[in-house]
């Protein structure tokens, strides 16, 4: 299925800035954790941007605020149900309140791919395996803004992986901030810690089309030994 494209713009009313912002801001959290959502942002211009060829008379258009939607969906379904959301249509209504004008909306097709370079590799690993004992990995996870929740999806996927690992453990999935995870998985060996590379928990992230859809950056997974631990929780 094609992706679609989207990009929306148009020019605030004088004296409804911090509304508009308000109107626009609101969409961004609910809209980028629609599952065909693959990217969504809001900009604003700088006024001064638009004399581009020199010194031009001023116009009336450069004292407004000009705004801006950039929009990606997975395909025209995706892009057909975010428009019969609840909050589009307060959305819609909104734009009615703080829109000078014309709100333009256009479909966009690529004519130049992107450098697939800008991408990243979906997990990173640094660190040596040293001699054998106790191992584990200390993995950071970044998500992207608004997908947190496919994050906590990715990591009870690698649980479930887990749980069929009979070397895998303890295993820990924690969250630092709102957008930043980290998971802690010991292994008895150097073996064990391979085969868990090898398993379901390992294809995980070597899935690079959905680590790059909800990480902000490439995971981080750090080769560290195990010096000393307390293995149960207290209850």
């Amino acid at each position: 299925m094609a992706q679609v494209r989207v990009m929306a713009r148009g020019f605030v009313r004088p004296g409804r800035e911090a509304e508009a912002r308000a109107v626009f801001r609101s969409m961004l959290a609910p809209t980028r954790a629609e599952e065909g959502c693959l990217f969504y942002e809001y900009l604003e211009s700088v006024p001064s941007s638009r004399r581009f060829f020199g010194e031009e008379p001023e116009r009336p258009e450069d004292r407004r605020l000009e705004v801006y939607v950039n929009e990606l969906w997975a395909g025209q379904e995706a892009q057909d149900a975010h428009v019969k959301t609840p909050y589009f249509a307060e959305h819609k209504a909104g734009l009615a309140r703080v829109i000078d004008g014309d709100y333009h909306v256009t479909n966009l097709v690529e004519v130049e791919p992107a450098d697939v370079t800008t991408r990243h590799a979906g997990v990173t690993m640094t660190g040596e395996d040293g001699a054998e004992g106790p191992k584990a990995f200390s993995i950071r996870i970044e998500a992207r803004p608004g997908r947190q929740d496919d994050v906590l999806r990715m990591l009870r996927d690698i649980r479930a992986c887990v749980e069929d690992e009979p070397a895998t453990g303890p295993w820990y999935a924690v969250r630092h901030s709102e957008t930043e995870f980290a998971i802690f998985e010991a292994f008895p060996t150097i073996a064990g810690r391979n085969a868990h590379i090898a398993g379901g928990g390992g294809d995980v992230f070597r899935d690079i089309e959905r680590m790059n859809t909800i990480l902000a950056t490439a995971a981080h997974v750090r080769k560290v030994d195990v010096l000393l631990s307390k293995e149960t929780i207290a209850k």
